[in-house]
């Protein structure tokens, strides 16, 4: 792996780690931080909810994602490990990250499933059509 590419995940990591404490404070509605629109976003108000709402699917996606990398990229390499525990890895963790990835399109767009939404936003509107 690259230099540059070893930055770039170490910098995906980090932000990661950091944005970790905040998924129990927004299920939780224990931080304001995601009730306004921020004025650098362009999709409107509704987009804003759809987005808000569809976080928490959307980090697990990621650290998945994170997982598969460390293990592809420094793990498996520094230990070398053989292709069988690669592919065994790769089965498990990729069809979770794809899963994962559907389900935070979903609740982006439709709100569905209710249960992996935030208690609070559960009600907020729902429909493809209020995304302007």
């Amino acid at each position: 792996m690259s230099v540059s590419g070893i930055v770039s995940f170490g910098l995906l990591t980090l932000l990661g780690l950091l944005a970790l404490p905040q998924m129990p404070r927004l299920w939780r509605h224990e931080t304001t931080f995601y009730d306004r629109v921020p004025a650098w976003w362009s999709w409107g108000a509704g987009g804003w909810v759809a987005w808000v709402r569809s976080l928490p699917a959307g980090a697990a996606g990621a650290y998945a994602a994170i997982l598969l990398g460390l293990y592809l990229f420094f793990v498996s390499p520094i230990f070398k490990l053989s292709r069988q525990a690669d592919l065994v890895v790769i089965w498990v963790l990729l069809p979770v990250v794809c899963i994962l990835f559907l389900i935070f399109g979903s609740i982006f767009f439709f709100g569905r499933p209710k249960f992996l939404i935030p208690p609070h936003l559960r009600e907020a509107a729902t429909t493809r059509h209020t995304l302007s």
